[in-house]
Formats: C-alpha cells, structure tokens, sequence
C-alpha cells in the first residue's frame, strides 16, 4: 500500500517542525569543533544514497533528515529531490573554514526550505507522523544531542555572514536550555526552560558577532543546551533557493550569578578562546572550564614573528589592553608547561 505523507510535507508545517525540535528529546553526548575546521564525510538515504558532509563532534545539517525522507516520500507520490544544504566553506572568521548553510528547492510539493543546521541530529517519527493528525506534526520531529550544561546560559554568540550575492532572505538563530525529566512512557522527555532568537539581517557579507540573550521563567538549572542556525527566517512568507549562511566560532557564556565562568568555547577541543576577534583598546584570552591556569603560558607575536608579550597565566579569563597597539594581525601560541603542547591561532587589532 503506499504511504500517504502528503499531510505532512507541507512546507510551513516542515519548516515548523524542524525549528520546534529543540522542544523533544535529546540525549547526552560530548561534542567538539565549534569552529568547524574538521569534517566527514557520511552516506544516508537509499534510491539512491546520497553524499553529504558535515562537521566532526555532533554537529548535523538538515539535509541528512531530507535524503532519508525523500525516498519514502516518493513511494507515497509526493514529489521531494534531497539537496545538499550543509557545505564545508573555505571563508570563516578564523581559521581555514565554516559551515554554511543554503536554502534548496526540493520538489514541487515542497517548494523551497531553508537550510538548518544544528548542534544535534535531526529526527522524525515517520510512524507516528502518519499515523497522527497532520496539525501535531511538532511532535514528531525530534533533536538527538545537545550540549551538556551545568548552570543557566546566559547568552549564545556566533559569528556569523550572510552571502551579500546570493541573500535575499534574514538568517535565523535559535538557543534553547532544556531539562531532561521523566517521561509518562518510562522514556525521557524534556522541558524548555529558557529560550532566545536572532535574525540575521540582509547585507551581514562581512561575518559579524550575533548574541543571542536567553530568557527563563524561572531558576531552573537547564541540563542541555541546543543551538540551531536557520538560512532563511522559518517565519517569513518566502524562502529563496540560495539563500547561504556561514557560521563560524560558536560559544557561549553562564549567567554572572552563577560562578561558573565568564564564557566557554561551545564544543571545542580548543583551550583558549579570544574575543572579540577582531578586537580594539581590549581583548580577552580565556581559558576553557577544563584547563588549570597555572599549567598554561601565552606569547603573542607579529607578522615578523617577534614576541610582542609572553606571560605565565594564573587566571582562566585574561584581559589584555592592546589599546597601544599597532592595527593589523598578531598570531598567540598557548603552550601546555607539563606536557609541552601547544595550541596556535590569530586575531586582528583594529
């Protein structure tokens, strides 16, 4: 019998439900490389299965949710054409890459959706979407992941460019901190206990730092936290084929109360992480949550390689005046003193 999923491929109700799956369950799990500058390469689908690529460390873009519901969908007559959404981009604000995300067309009953990506895999109940009413389709859509969190997020940053040739649409940024309670089925189940949004607006080509405030009800301490990243406004009338988005350097920082820390590297195998970058008159060098200050030892040096400062750090957050500074490039090395590694990396003083 063929599978009538013409109910729940609407464009408005899909778009809905992707963006409302920070709402269902997510599971714990460890993730790194929040300034994407490792990728895989993975296969999912079938008839034909197709090529995608994402970040290492958790991170997943919705068109491996598209290319595992394509195939399903055709069998039930509905007209869907997977798109790749998710790139590996060689234009970040630090580093040598960043993910950007693209708006597709993927088929005629469909139309045009935006690319999402996010800190957790994308999922869907096909069963029980078509077994249920096509008005509660954001109960079928889930994300599997997030990162852990210890105390009330504060605030989500990212830097972030809209593609000045190809945008017609605002990009979208959504944080959300859930609780991971008991589920009525004996499964989990979570709640959402604090919540912030951002629209990036058109003609950011240059990447630019979005913030994104967290709202709670409450004092609840969240458990997880999710952040997803959106091409194209889920909530504007229109989306067009080819909107891009570039997302580099994602972070995060607690709430001052909290006594936990200033502000965290999101997923990163990095130790240190410096903002603002491109910076003037200050620019902060913290260390990760992880990393004991006193094992650590920071050197700045110029485009000629001559050591600007060199210090012994015994605090995790390091406020350093560069006001006097001459405007251009610096690269810093952190080194480990008891095992000698060494983490490299450039800022900009303006």
């Amino acid at each position: 019998m063929l599978l009538n999923l013409q109910p729940y491929m609407k464009k408005k109700l899909l778009i809905a439900a992707l963006v409302a799956g920070v709402f269902s369950t997510a599971h714990s799990q460890t993730f790194t490389n929040a300034s994407f500058e490792t990728w895989h390469n993975y296969t999912v689908g079938f008839l034909p299965p197709m090529n995608l690529t994402a970040p290492t460390g958790g991170w997943y873009g919705v068109d491996s949710l598209v290319a595992y519901v394509a195939p399903l969908a055709t069998i039930g007559g509905i007209n869907i054409t997977a798109q790749q959404q998710l790139f590996q981009s060689n234009l970040a604000h630090s580093g040598t890459s960043s993910a950007e995300v693209r708006s597709a067309f993927i088929g005629t009953d469909v139309g045009n959706v935006p690319g999402i990506f996010a800190n957790a895999r994308i999922n869907i109940d096909l069963v029980a979407a078509m077994a249920g009413n096509p008005e509660d389709i954001l109960n079928f859509v889930s994300y599997d992941g997030g990162t852990a969190v210890t105390a009330q997020v504060d605030t989500v940053k990212a830097w972030v460019s809209l593609d000045s040739t190809t945008s017609m649409d605002e990009g979208f940024i959504t944080a959300t901190a859930v609780k991971i309670v008991p589920g009525s089925s004996g499964g989990d189940s979570t709640v959402v206990v604090g919540m912030g949004t951002a629209i990036v607006t058109r003609g950011t080509a240059d990447f630019r730092e979005f913030a994104i405030p967290l709202t709670y009800a409450d004092n609840t301490v969240p458990e997880k936290l999710i952040v997803t990243f959106m091409s194209s406004n889920f909530a504007a009338d229109t989306v067009h084929e080819g909107n891009s988005m570039k997302v580099d350097d994602v972070s995060y920082s607690y709430k001052p109360s909290s006594g936990v820390g200033i502000r965290q590297p999101l997923f990163s195998e990095s130790k240190i992480l410096v903002y603002p970058n491109p910076g003037k008159n200050q620019i902060y060098f913290n260390l990760d949550a992880t990393a004991k200050p006193s094992d650590y030892s920071l050197s700045i040096f110029d485009i000629n390689g001559r050591i600007i400062s060199k210090e012994q750090l015994n605090n995790a957050v390091n406020l350093k005046d560069v006001s006097g500074w001459a405007k251009g490039s610096y690269f810093y090395t952190l080194t480990n003193d008891k095992n000698n590694t060494k983490e490299q990396g450039k800022f900009v003083v303006e």
